[in-house]
């Protein structure tokens, strides 16, 4: 018996011993190398993964895309990781997890240069058939798209063309602005009639119709508590303008070149903690602008501009960022009065801004140039890089009879 143990024992001892030499014994150096080699092309492949599902997850929002990504992430890291062995691999593959779960909460700056780096930030696009015609003026950097419809009528295919390229463009709210006797027509196609603007085409008001672009054929209203916190927003301003003088001094005003105030406006876009509510982008075909800087001591500038139509008679204004301190609200108060008389004396007749709906302190200066609230727009307002729910706020600067001013 202890014989055959004895045996057994040689046996094994051969055994290890030939395995030990048909071994071959591993470079450290080489093994590390290979593993690191392996770990780039696993953080390659992370990041490509991320990439592709990011686009997908984006439309889920932030919490879904970010799911996904990881899920895509530590997948890719696992196979390639598993091919190369070794920890090199794996510090690799942890470092691609962690920059694609960064990628749908990546910097406002960067998303915004990412949507406007692909095509052109504003595009004018033509939709005509036998019973349809339409412009879609598309806006990349906001998320936006105004519709010029040339050929009334309520066709489900005007709502289907639009539905299906907002998706395409990742565009989250469109408008058209119509006369009154088509507002029915555009609530046919699940658009919804969310406020006036009064003397919009001079002797009659224009209508305007929203849509949140959804996977529902019926748009997103208002909500109750929407209405609700734009009472506030609204009482807090009317309280806010008894402390804003009817003549303002201290603030200087200046008519600016367009130049000027478009790398304003880039730097104030490109900057990480910046909150811009204008775009200073074409939202109508053919018109004119006006450039304004408005500045007080002790206050950054900031900056206005209007976009007119003659043949209309109506302006957008918009002021590029909210005031920061008490000067900066004199300063864009003070510019909105002055800007709305240079209106005035251009023969413009209404004027009308998109105001984020919490924004107290830019629906006071509204307020205080004499602007009153004439609807509420689903998702109608950029802050920074996100849509909100909007105040329409509009003045009707001049009767176009000519009998003088509102």
């Amino acid at each position: 018996m202890a014989k055959a143990v004895a045996a057994k024992k040689r046996s094994v001892k051969s055994a290890l011993k030939s395995s030990s030499k048909s071994t071959p014994k591993t470079n450290p150096k080489v093994g590390a190398k290979a593993a690191t080699k392996a770990g780039a092309k696993a953080a390659k492949a992370a990041t490509k993964a991320g990439a592709k599902v990011a686009k997908a997850g984006a439309k889920a929002g932030p919490k879904a895309g970010a799911k996904a990504v990881t899920k895509a992430v530590t997948k890719a890291v696992t196979k390639a990781g598993a091919k190369a062995g070794g920890k090199p691999a794996s510090k690799a593959g942890a470092k691609a997890s962690a920059a694609a779960k960064a990628t749908p909460k990546a910097s406002a700056s960067r998303r915004r240069k990412t949507r406007a780096s692909a095509a052109p930030i504003v595009e004018e696009l033509y939709f005509r058939s036998d019973s349809a015609y339409f412009c879609m003026l598309l806006n990349r950097r906001t998320r936006s798209m105004r519709v010029v419809d040339f050929r009334a009528g309520a066709l489900p295919a005007k709502r289907l063309y639009i539905q299906s390229v907002a998706k395409r463009e990742d565009i989250q709210k469109v408008i058209t602005l119509v006369e009154k006797d088509e507002v029915s027509s555009w609530t046919r196609v699940g658009f919804v009639r969310e406020g006036t603007i009064p003397g919009f085409y001079k002797r009659s008001d224009g209508h305007l119709c929203g849509c949140v672009i959804g996977d529902k054929t019926a748009s997103e209203e208002i909500s109750d508590g929407a209405v609700r916190l734009s009472e506030r927003t609204i009482n807090a301003g009317k309280k806010a303008i008894e402390r804003i003088p009817d003549e303002i001094k201290g603030v200087s005003v200046k008519e600016i070149d367009a130049s000027d105030a478009l790398a304003a406006r880039d730097a104030i876009w490109k900057a990480p903690k910046a909150r811009p509510v204008s775009s200073f982008d074409s939202f109508g075909r053919d018109a004119a602008r006006l450039w304004m800087e408005v500045s007080c001591k002790r206050s950054k500038p900031n900056y206005i501009s209007a976009e007119y139509q003659d043949c209309f008679g109506h302006a957008l204004i918009e002021v590029l960022r909210p005031p920061e301190s008490e000067n900066g609200l004199l300063a864009v108060t003070q510019g909105l009065r002055q800007i709305s008389e240079m209106l005035q004396e251009r023969g413009i007749v209404a004027g009308f801004s998109f105001v984020p709906l919490d924004d107290v302190d830019l629906s006071t200066a509204y307020l205080a140039a004499g602007y009153r609230k004439t609807g509420l727009v689903a998702m109608g307002a950029v802050s920074g890089d996100e849509r909100k729910d909007a105040i329409l706020w509009t003045r009707k600067l001049a009767n176009p009879a000519g009998e003088g001013i509102d």
